[in-house]
């Protein structure tokens, strides 16, 4: 072949070489709709594609890992928003059953970030999990998240999650919260991204799960990953929130000020079957649990509750996403079907419209004695419970709470040591956002005793109007009882200690509004006020946690000890407030029957004092079959 037709053959071929290799390396990106439910758009952004080479990484950087399964329609976005938000990395493993359709999304993509490893099989989250944290070891990576297609991490006081990671993950790992997205009241899959179609908050105990933004360098033992939520971590570490406080495990309630994981768990009905249909990458495939895609087709969640809508509109992740990608402002128009949050506001989240007292308290292991304490103090007319679970075991007060129903009672999982102080300020926030009046701040083993008013609403507007009242203590000993018994505790334990140092300290009740700063309470016992001052019933100023005062309107009753028992294993447990646990020589005390603080004989009592347990039997009548049965032992006060 002569030189003038060897260049007409060839000047065709490179000219098309080179449209491809300037197609794949120019600032568009494409997004591939899936048998013919999409068409092809070309999207102008500008983000400049990085040449990171896939070899050890030198300079901080944060990587996700994630599980794809047939989830195409949903990459594109996905993808640009944590590349925008400056995760460096993408590793995308692929479950689907074509695994084909994701390779060619690749090659168009063309982006050195995106890394694609096909991994077939069933239930395939945790071992991809362990493969990924392998990987990002091996490459030096700073920080990592294991997240999900539908998860999209938002910032709210930062643009960058790597300028985020510095802040809040120096060590260890962090834990955010799941802000659940419902379906915005749409029925059918439409082409526009699922930030822009789904803005409509719901709420659920399910807000209470985490993912983790964990430091590479802090992963513990790679093989023991179980969960999608919480990681192994590096002896001498610790998962925390971005409040600082301790969350070990899945279900924590966290601070939402600086950062959330949007779950977009339903889309709209039509894509929550069709996630159902395509079966989970934790749980198993398709038929693994088919009376749940027949619950989906039939509009219902995982517990048969119909699928929310959602209450509250929330557009941040949208908002962010047109600012980190502005093509996406190509799609501003919208789609057909507009979202809309009709579900009402849950009960448990509705602002008070008129006075209320709230009621904060501490639970740690203590679930034997939850249904007398709350069943008193809601027949006593507090309008919420604030329970905030400090227990080793979690899931008792947690299933308690389910099987009890009762929209009045609020369930925290609050994991930690000495963490009293953080649940007491966690809840005076809580009461104050929900625009209560009034808020007390008790333990299990304190009940609130009225002696001239029927509800405690009446004494808080008699008494509480102007700032805090401070109620002392009423003591009660063991009234000769060594072993727990299954009868409530203020029908078991009905004897007065008259001579003890611990009659002087004092409970409040909280007027809210004249709460002085939530980050300046520092004691279970006497909160900050604004007019400088808490008073007692009769008028006059407690200048400490310690006062003698008056107790004819109204005392707490305070069944320290209960059974020898029940006092040995309250000190086992350790203390809610210091986090301290005690010696063997304090146990050993109180087996011998002492009070090991005195090393006096633990007191059973003075004086008979049947008055709450009376309030009790008259609030709710069903208690007063209690006295049908038989004790061990006689009241011995």
């Amino acid at each position: 072949m002569n030189t003038g037709l060897k260049w007409l053959y060839w000047c065709p071929v490179l000219l098309v070489g080179l449209l491809l290799v300037s197609y794949g390396q120019s600032s568009y990106q494409r997004w591939k709709f899936a048998e013919g439910r999409r068409e092809g758009v070309l999207l102008d952004y500008d983000a400049k594609i990085d040449t990171i080479n896939p070899h050890r990484k030198e300079e901080e950087n944060a990587v996700i890992c994630v599980v794809q399964k047939e989830e195409l329609n949903y990459i594109d976005e996905w993808v640009d928003y944590n590349l925008g938000i400056g995760f460096s990395d993408i590793y995308i493993y692929d479950n689907s059953d074509d695994s084909l359709l994701m390779k060619e999304w690749e090659m168009e993509r063309n982006d050195a970030r995106i890394h694609l490893i096909p991994y077939p099989g069933p239930k395939v989250q945790v071992s991809v999990y362990k493969d990924c944290a392998h990987r990002v070891q091996k490459l030096n990576h700073t920080w990592v998240a294991f997240i999900d297609v539908d998860e999209f991490l938002v910032l709210k006081q930062d643009e960058n999650v790597v300028e985020f990671a510095k802040k809040y993950v120096p060590e260890g790992h962090l834990a955010i919260n799941w802000e659940m997205f419902g379906t915005s009241s749409l029925h059918h899959y439409e082409p526009f991204p699922v930030t822009q179609r789904f803005q409509c908050i719901y709420y659920t105990e399910r807000n209470q799960f985490t993912k983790s933004l964990i430091k590479v360098a802090d992963l513990g033992d790679i093989d023991k990953i179980r969960s999608p939520h919480a990681f192994p971590i590096r002896n001498g570490t610790q998962r925390v929130d971005t409040d600082g406080r301790p969350a070990r495990g899945s279900r924590h309630e966290g601070p939402r000020d600086v950062a959330v994981f949007n779950h977009y768990y339903y889309k709209s009905f039509e894509e929550y079957v069709e996630k159902r249909e395509r079966g989970d990458v934790f749980y198993g495939a398709k038929g693994v649990k088919p009376n749940i895609t027949a619950m989906a087709k039939a509009g219902l969640g995982l517990s048969g509750e119909p699928l929310a809508s959602g209450y509250k509109r929330d557009d941040s992740a949208w908002q962010a996403l047109k600012k980190l990608v502005p093509a996406y402002e190509t799609y501003e128009q919208g789609p057909s079907a507009k979202p809309e949050c009709s579900d009402e506001i849950p009960s448990s989240l509705a602002i008070k419209t008129t006075d209320s007292v709230a009621l904060c308290a501490v639970h740690k292991n203590e679930t034997f004695y939850i249904t007398e304490w709350t069943d008193y103090h809601l027949a006593l007319g507090f309008s919420d419970i604030y329970l905030y679970d400090n227990s080793k075991e979690l899931w008792h007060l947690s299933e308690w709470t389910k099987r009890h129903g009762d929209p009045r009672i609020h369930y925290t999982d609050f994991e930690g040591d000495g963490m009293q102080i953080d649940a007491y300020q966690a809840c005076a926030k809580r009461a104050i956002a929900r625009n209560h009046t009034w808020a007390m701040f008790l333990d299990i083993d304190q009940f609130l005793s009225l002696k001239k008013h029927l509800s405690v609403l009446d004494f808080a507007m008699d008494y509480g109007k102007n700032g805090h009242i401070g109620l002392n203590w009423q003591v009660f000993g063991t009234a000769g009882r060594n072993e727990y018994e299954a009868s409530p505790v203020t029908y078991r334990f009905q004897c007065q200690l008259l001579e003890c140092e611990m009659n002087e300290n004092v409970q409040s009740l909280v007027n809210l509004r004249d709460l002085d700063g939530i980050d300046k309470i520092d004691s279970p016992h006497i909160f900050p006020s604004k007019k400088g001052s808490t008073w007692d019933t009769d008028g006059n100023t407690i200048e400490s946690q310690q006062h003698d005062g008056p107790r004819d309107v109204a005392v707490v009753n305070h069944y320290f000890y209960r059974s020898r028992q029940e006092y040995i294993e309250k000190l086992l447990r350790g203390d809610a407030m210091t986090g301290e646990k005690p010696d063997e020589t304090m146990i050993w005390e109180a087996e011998a029957g002492n009070d090991p603080y005195t090393g006096a004989a633990m007191p059973t009592g003075d004086v008979r004092d049947n008055s709450v347990w009376e309030t009790l039997k008259e609030l709710i009548p069903k208690y007063a079959n209690q006295e049908k049965k038989q004790l061990k032992d006689p009241m011995a006060c």
